[in-house]
């Protein structure tokens, strides 16, 4: 606009023999422009340059690709808490989710955003900072990854995890009361239940929806959050409930929560 104002001054300059409009424009547009519209209007950044973070990208080629099933010191799942077998699997089933179809030439490959949220997921306590520098990607970047693979994981895959009923449910108390071991256990047994407290990383420039309480030592603090599962005999999720921010309490709410829904 200020180009534009310049230009129009000239050629007022240039065709007008007196001093018309033109060229008694800006004495008259000046006193109206505060600093900083004026300086906009030269073209100026006022905002502060942007803060190159250190990052590194060789984890993808010297330690990712040869993370492996076996029992060695590299194995894939001390990384990401599940075998290569079953992230290749994920990785071919949420390609084909819309929220994983993405057009720009400068998109993060699946595989890398699928490696980023399950190493966040397996390692609660792993701040978004060091993330960014293992992995080469900005910290935002780390939770739009999580939301896209939590989106699509709920779409594609939240049927799993359900409730025995019928066949199924004999089934699974036949296996809690023999199993392969021979010796028989638990008579008439629907699941297995079990709750933890989850901490929370905090978003990058954003507020936190759960409270901050002090640990069971008393030296740490952070958000944290209920949550109660339940599995049948063969170790799969029949029941998840994520309950209120604070400390457990899953033996009163939480439980009565899976008694009431199933």
């Amino acid at each position: 606009m200020f180009s534009l104002l310049m230009l129009d001054h000239q050629k007022r300059s240039t065709t007008s023999s007196g001093p018309g409009i033109g060229s008694g424009i800006f004495p008259f547009l000046l006193p109206t422009i505060d600093t900083t519209n004026f300086l906009l209007l030269l073209g100026r950044n006022l905002r502060n340059k942007r803060t190159l973070r250190p990052k590194s990208r060789d984890y993808w080629t010297d330690v990712f690709p040869h993370l492996s099933d076996d029992w060695s010191y590299d194995q894939f799942r001390h990384h990401f808490r599940i075998s290569r077998s079953v992230f290749n699997y994920l990785v071919a089933r949420l390609s084909t989710h819309p929220s994983f179809r993405l057009s720009a030439p400068n998109s993060i490959p699946i595989e890398r955003q699928i490696a980023i949220v399950l190493t966040r997921l397996a390692k609660s306590k792993k701040d978004f900072r060091s993330m960014e520098k293992q992995f080469g990607v900005s910290q935002g970047s780390v939770s739009h990854f999580t939301d896209r693979f939590l989106d699509a994981m709920m779409d594609l895959e939240a049927h799993r995890i359900r409730w025995p009923t019928g066949d199924r449910m004999i089934e699974v108390q036949n296996g809690f009361e023999f199993p392969p071991s021979g010796n028989r256990r638990l008579a008439g047994c629907a699941s297995a239940m079990d709750g933890s407290l989850i901490e929370f990383m905090k978003p990058p420039k954003r507020g936190l929806g759960a409270r901050f309480i002090s640990g069971q030592s008393g030296k740490s603090s952070g958000a944290t959050m209920n949550l109660l599962t339940a599995c049948d005999h063969e170790e799969r999720f029949t029941f998840v409930h994520c309950g209120e921010a604070g400390m457990p309490n899953f033996l009163g709410s939480a439980m009565a929560r899976l008694f009431s829904d199933t």
